[in-house]
């Protein structure tokens, strides 16, 4: 990571915080692709690693570095399985992202009204998903999420880890200011 990227606070920060770890020793790997099991761990670490117990997933075996934070994701009804699978390793969209940092915010109790025109002012806000519009319309209005080149939103990009570290900075900034 270079000093000048864009990123590079970002990443700092969730590493200082212990909520996000490289891909190896010396290497973060920010235009990796971000996973289910990522970003359940990462929620995880922010709510403060309670003790959960393990659920049962057909492909979340007990001891995984992401099965805690698996377990306490869906027990608390921010994310999901699949019936007897969870997709550990399924890519998460930016818009997937931002319904889960949504239902965190709602979880913790923080006001998750937004405005209803704030996707208008991106030239791909009409291409938000609907199960997804009042979370992404919350997102922009709190500055959870900006745009990408051109002023996208990107909504049905696939997350970088990059992004998903700039995203989560944004969400903890935001909640600490309401």
């Amino acid at each position: 990571m270079s000093q000048g990227s864009w990123y590079y606070e970002a990443v700092s920060f969730m590493a200082e915080q212990g909520l996000m770890t490289g891909t190896g020793v010396t290497t973060f790997s920010p235009d990796e692709t971000t996973t289910r099991g990522m970003v359940a761990t990462i929620l995880y670490r922010l709510a403060g690693s309670p003790e959960e117990e393990d659920l049962s997933f057909a492909d979340v075996a007990a001891g995984q570095w992401y099965s805690a934070g698996v377990s306490w994701a869906v027990v608390h009804g921010v994310m999901e399985g699949n019936g007897q699978t969870f997709g550990p390793e399924e890519v998460v969209t930016r818009e997937q992202l931002v319904v889960l940092a949504y239902r965190y915010a709602q979880l913790q109790g923080y006001d998750v009204a937004a405005a209803e025109n704030a996707l208008a002012d991106y030239p791909d806000g009409d291409t938000v998903s609907d199960w997804a519009a009042q979370a992404m319309a919350w997102a922009v209005d709190a500055g959870v999420l900006n745009g990408k080149d051109g002023n996208l939103l990107d909504p049905q990009g696939q997350l970088t880890r990059a992004e998903a570290a700039q995203i989560f900075t944004n969400l903890i900034q935001a909640l600490q200011e309401t």
